[in-house]
């Protein structure tokens, strides 16, 4: 399988890989919907119980 990984910046998702490891925090459920729509599988980063000093508070 074909992967595409980014975890900072804007989400390219120009490319055709047939998964997408992205940043949870960083992108919406809709982003993440349109790239199922579009055929690709999605994984996500998160980081759970540690701290991350430059992200920003995000409440759901």
């Amino acid at each position: 399988m074909s992967w595409y990984w980014q975890l900072s910046g804007d989400l390219n998702t120009g490319y055709s890989a047939e998964i997408y490891d992205i940043d949870l925090f960083d992108n919406s459920a809709s982003v993440i919907a349109d790239l199922q729509a579009g055929g690709h599988k999605v994984i996500c980063y998160f980081s759970g119980g540690s701290y991350e000093d430059w992200r920003g508070i995000k409440r759901c």
